[in-house]
């Protein structure tokens, strides 16, 4: 006979969360009241809302874009700040050039996590549009499908320790 047992509150953190074909999260922390754990098989059920955050740092970042190098863009490094990243790669296009872009993340469909550029120099010119093309072929670099929980995506925030995900997870039973 398998047993439940009921609990006031939960918090669970998950480290270096290694999401199939995206970046790394660094921590995962799920914050919940009233849950119940156990079974066999076990099972974790939330019986209201949670909150989790996602953590990623800016190396996770660009190991990501380092291995799917879009467009021929590689070596990215990222430096956050309040509310943008500021990444650099280089592009060959007949010679190897540095790439700078200052960028943004949005939200799409409460569950997608998106990459805007803001502002992109390349030899001291303007390419935002050749920037933001290689871009499109890696966006969304996030998505909550890829999280062990069903969750939905409400806000995001960028700062020098890192980008915190911030999301809305459902009610149900994680297996």
């Amino acid at each position: 006979m398998s047993k439940h047992f009921h609990v006031s509150s939960l918090e669970a953190e998950l480290n270096d969360l290694e999401i199939p074909d995206g970046p790394t999260i660094d921590k995962l922390t799920i914050s919940s009241s009233r849950a119940s754990v156990g079974g066999d098989p076990f099972q974790l059920v939330m019986e209201e809302h949670a909150e989790a955050v996602a953590h990623m740092s800016a190396q996770s970042m660009a190991d990501f874009l380092n291995l799917l190098a879009p467009g021929g863009l590689k070596e990215f490094e990222i430096t956050l700040g309040e509310g943008s990243a500021l990444v650099t790669a280089k592009v060959q296009i007949v010679v190897e050039i540095p790439v700078e872009a200052t960028c943004s993340l949005s939200i799409h469909n409460e569950c997608e996590l998106w990459v805007d550029v803001d502002q992109v120099e390349v030899m001291g010119g303007s390419a935002k549009k050749l920037v933001e093309g290689h871009l499109a072929k890696v966006n969304p670099i996030f998505t909550t499908d890829d999280l062990p929980i069903p969750a939905t995506l409400s806000s995001t925030k960028i700062t020098p320790d890192g980008i915190e995900l911030y999301c809305s997870v459902l009610p149900g039973s994680w297996d």
